[in-house]
């Protein structure tokens, strides 16, 4: 029993040494607030698109996004959420995502549409 749980051990760490999987990155190269304005003092209404660029930093396997959601606070109200089509990318490759997050009629708190 101890000889195939330490050869099972040892295949697992040479299968992990060969492919030697890296995590993949998620950042915003650009953001632009398009439009942002207050309805009646309190009702936020707001327009943003970001570029969000998808990296993986593998040399040996691909990375799949099957579900990618982007979700847009103001202090800890959510007022925009957008949903990103499932993708695929390559290994030693990026990706860029054009993101369109918009709200409308978001209902802030006195003290939160003051600043």
């Amino acid at each position: 029993f101890w000889i195939i749980l330490i050869l099972g051990g040892l295949i697992v760490l040479i299968v992990y040494l060969v492919y030697r999987p890296r995590s993949p990155h998620i950042d915003i190269s650009a953001a632009n607030l398009n439009a942002a304005y207050l309805d009646m003092g309190f009702l936020l209404n707001g327009d943003m698109t970001i570029l969000a660029n998808f990296s993986n930093p593998s040399k040996k396997t691909s990375v799949e996004f099957n579900s990618v959601t982007f979700e847009l606070y103001y202090y800890n109200t959510l007022i925009a959420t957008q949903y990103v089509e499932p993708f695929k990318v390559p290994k030693k490759m990026s990706m860029f995502a054009n993101v369109h997050l918009v709200s409308s009629q978001v209902t802030l708190q006195p003290t939160q549409s003051r600043e």
